[in-house]
């Protein structure tokens, strides 16, 4: 089912489309009285990986302003997501991982829909090969997305699956390897940027430097089997990371180069952003 953000499609008011009391230029989500701004102050943790015992479940701290989240214990996967339910979204936010001794997963989850379904941008510092015993798949260092469709939910399967970069039927399909394989590195902060419009299947990722220096873009990517959701934040066996300006907006349109990439029955569909969120995209 598409979540369309546009309740108030007709509306041709300039200054308040969607009646809420918040002028459009300040709104989050101008079109839709249910959304002005972002806001993590109500999350829901969900512990996804029970495979590996000895871990603690994961430990979520919400800071003031509810935009700054940290996770703070080398844990079991775990994800939370806010209240929001969204379709086509910009979702951006920095992560900083202040730990220099570990090399597992930091990233967010988007187009969440239950613990068995959403996508989840996954990033890793480092390679971890598959166990002797065979108990703990093969994990590649680099930016990963990943389709969920678990037919069980959380527990030792869907935890094993997550971690694998590959597929896995009945639980996970990658999307996207990094095929550079570029780190995340300790004690520097990195910014992510989401372009996710359902209506055309596109999901597009990039991860900047502070100076806004380009370290991963995703490309285009097509899937349209999650059409919106929740959004939030994942971690996997890694301590001691801060997520900071945390930030999504409603919108239909795409920057002009990725507009431009598109075919002509997707184009029909959007439109050019004449103000995308990152000044990168200019």
């Amino acid at each position: 089912i598409y979540l369309d953000n546009n309740i108030h499609k007709d509306c041709e008011c300039a200054m308040d489309c969607d009646g809420d009391g918040i002028k459009d230029g300040e709104d989050n989500c101008p079109c839709n009285p249910l959304i002005s701004k972002t806001t993590f102050r109500v999350v829901h943790p969900v512990f996804l990986d029970v495979f590996r015992g000895n871990q603690p479940v994961a430990n979520w701290n919400i800071e003031e302003g509810a935009i700054d989240i940290e996770q703070t214990d080398n844990a079991q996967a775990s994800l939370i997501y806010g209240e929001h339910k969204l379709s086509s979204v910009d979702y951006e936010g920095t992560f900083f991982v202040n730990f220099t001794k570990d090399d597992d997963y930091a990233g967010f989850v988007f187009s969440y829909q239950s613990s068995s379904l959403f996508y989840v941008a996954m990033w890793k510092r480092g390679t971890t090969p598959e166990s002797n015993d065979g108990t703990r798949p093969l994990a590649i260092g680099g930016l990963q997305i990943k389709k969920v469709q678990s037919v069980t939910g959380p527990g030792k399967e869907l935890g094993s699956a997550l971690w694998f970069s590959g597929d896995t039927p009945g639980q996970v399909k990658l999307l996207y390897l990094d095929p550079a394989g570029a780190p995340w590195v300790p004690q520097v902060s990195f910014r992510w940027e989401l372009i996710h419009r359902p209506k055309i299947g596109l999901i597009r990722i990039r991860f900047l430097e502070a100076n806004g220096q380009v370290v991963v873009d995703t490309g285009n990517i097509f899937d349209s089997d999650l059409l919106g959701g929740r959004v939030g934040l994942y971690v996997a066996s890694q301590r001691n990371v801060g997520f900071k300006l945390l930030n999504y907006e409603c919108n239909e349109l795409v920057p002009k180069e990725v507009y431009n990439s598109l075919t002509s029955s997707q184009k029909s569909l959007t439109g050019v952003d004449p103000e995308p969120a990152s000044p990168a995209w200019l």
